[in-house]
């Protein structure tokens, strides 16, 4: 059964952005043209839910799912921030529907999308935390020129926890860096990737890989 989520959209711009930061870090903002298939574990997002809505509908997933694996978030056309999928959504894919062009700005400065820590840092680009088989689909991931830390990536599966990631797969993705560090960084261990029918421009580094005991497809 389909059922639709909504938002409320601040009138001031200071406003919003002070409802951002109260929030608790399990909340989500819920948009109005939003529909969550609970039973298929589908969810639709597009530009008129704000930039913010591929987070947005992983904090859906992490707040509201019971359970946490196997959705498909599938994103409408436009620009959107970066994202960091959370910890247990193992099999998550985040895709562009079909004759999409969707941009993820990353490496740009901007806040992390989800609360850091030591363990897990905020790596400047789409981050992927202890969740195995994630899959990016589709996407134009745009990458300023941002260097520090030493880790900065579009895209990266890099922690300090001590967990391991298993198996993500970025599959006809087109890079598009700026002086850019690093298109694709794997974390040491991870125990496998795959990196398919994708295009790398103004990156130092492609795909970087951290360490030992990383099996590449």
């Amino acid at each position: 059964m389909m059922k639709t989520w909504g938002k409320r959209i601040a009138s001031a711009v200071c406003a919003a952005a002070m409802c951002v930061a109260l929030l608790p870090t399990t909340a989500f903002a819920e948009v109005t043209t939003e529909n969550v298939d609970d039973e298929n574990k589908i969810i639709s997002v597009s530009t008129e839910d704000g930039a913010t809505a591929i987070q947005d509908a992983i904090n859906y997933i992490d707040t509201n799912a019971v359970d946490k694996i196997g959705w498909t978030i599938t994103v409408g056309a436009g620009n959107y921030n970066r994202f960091t999928v959370l910890n247990g959504m193992d099999n998550l894919t985040i895709q562009a529907a079909e004759d999409a062009t969707v941009t993820i700005e990353t490496l740009n400065g901007s806040e992390a999308p989800a609360p850091t820590s030591g363990g897990l840092p905020d790596t400047g680009g789409i981050s992927i935390r202890e969740a195995d088989g994630v899959t990016l689909k589709g996407l134009t991931i745009n990458a300023d020129n941002q260097s520090t830390p030493w880790y900065s990536s579009a895209v990266s599966d890099y922690m300090e926890t001590g967990t391991v990631v298993d198996n993500f797969t970025i599959a006809n993705c087109n890079f598009v860096g700026n002086n850019s560090a690093h298109g694709v960084f794997v974390n040491a261990h991870t125990t496998g990737f795959t990196v398919t029918g994708c295009t790398f421009n103004g990156f130092s580094e492609c795909i970087s890989m951290y360490g030992d005991g990383t099996v590449l497809n």
